[in-house]
């Protein structure tokens, strides 16, 4: 188990944004997080990284987990160049290679047994974590995130919003944290930055979060789905194809499901109408019973995320005259008119 959330809720005022939120992830898991906007994903990411205190509930993590987040503001350090922002996903990384450096100049000159274990041990650890691919492979993830070798001395300040962001996915690439949280990766990629990215997102060895409108991408590269609905997040086991097969099933049910109570409710409130106040007043005092009984545990029928609509009349022009003419005659010098 890499991540355990238990009976989360967060209100802001009166209004309800998560209850009783449950679910967990392990390691190397592919997930999917989805539901409408408004629905409190937003919310929940931020409680799962700290940002935000859950009202009731907990959330816990493995020991030492590494978490990584794309954050949607500020998502780069406007100090630094871009090669240097990368760099910084795999700061541990560089810290170990000079330290390797300076040992090895050490080993040159009469080394202590304490200086010959400290390099065997870096060493191995250095090769285990591809170190020394480490240069080529900053340069190779900038590359598929769209910048070339002329933008990596650019400071990062004088970076457009899409390159922050792409710049903030790779460097979050090279982190290489135990679980990525990714919200709406694809917004700033092209389509071969965006292949590129489900191909690393499949081959990773660590855990992913995704959230995403972009279906083809969730498709290609989820293992599980979790959807935010109605204040709680359910589980929904196979690839994002399979999610939405079944999530199609429920709303058939459920819709099936609520027309015959609606069915059944009329009929009783019918009965209860007609014979409430007559010899069969007690029958109909049974039905109410039951009718409100049914009421109280009615299902609702499936609600339909409506998508925005819009359309384009015929272009009218506009109120102002441009000319007006009364009784207008013309003619031209011989020409008798």
């Amino acid at each position: 188990m890499l991540l355990s959330v238990s009976q989360v809720a967060k209100n802001f005022g009166i209004d309800v944004v998560l209850e009783d939120v449950s679910f967990r992830i392990d390691a190397k898991e592919k997930v999917a997080l989805v539901g409408r906007n408004g629905t409190g994903k937003t919310t929940l990411l931020r409680i799962l990284t700290q940002e935000e205190e859950p009202d009731r509930g907990f959330v816990q993590w493995a020991r030492g987990a590494k978490v990584g987040k794309l954050r949607q503001e500020h998502p780069v350090n406007l100090n630094n160049t871009v090669l240097e922002e990368a760099q910084a996903g795999a700061a541990h990384l560089f810290q170990m290679q000079e330290r390797l450096r300076a040992l090895e100049a050490i080993l040159d000159n009469n080394p202590t047994q304490d200086d010959l274990e400290e390099y065997a041990r870096l060493h191995e650890h250095f090769s285990e974590n591809e170190g020394y691919s480490l240069e080529r492979d900053v340069r190779v993830v900038l590359q598929k995130m769209g910048f070339e070798e002329a933008d990596f001395c650019r400071s990062t300040a004088s970076l457009s919003g899409g390159e922050k962001t792409r710049l903030a996915i790779a460097r979050l690439l090279l982190e290489e944290p135990d679980l990525l949280i990714l919200d709406e990766p694809t917004n700033h990629l092209d389509l071969q930055a965006t292949e590129w990215l489900e191909s690393w997102i499949r081959q990773y060895h660590g855990a992913i979060l995704l959230v995403s409108h972009d279906q083809r991408f969730l498709e290609s590269t989820v293992q599980r789905v979790l959807e935010l609905r109605n204040h709680q997040v359910k589980n929904y086991p196979g690839d994002f194809k399979t999610f939405k097969k079944l999530r199609a099933e429920e709303e058939a049910w459920q819709a099936e499901l609520a027309e015959r109570q609606a069915a059944q409710i009329a009929k009783l409130d019918e009965f209860v109408r007609r014979f409430m106040n007559s010899q069969r007043t007690a029958q109909a005092r049974g039905r109410l019973k039951l009718m409100n009984r049914l009421i109280e545990g009615r299902v609702d029928g499936p609600t339909l995320d409506k998508g925005m609509k819009g359309g384009f009349k015929a272009a009218e022009r506009s109120g102002d005259v441009v000319i007006s003419c009364q009784k207008l005659s013309t003619g031209f010098p011989g020409s008798g008119s």
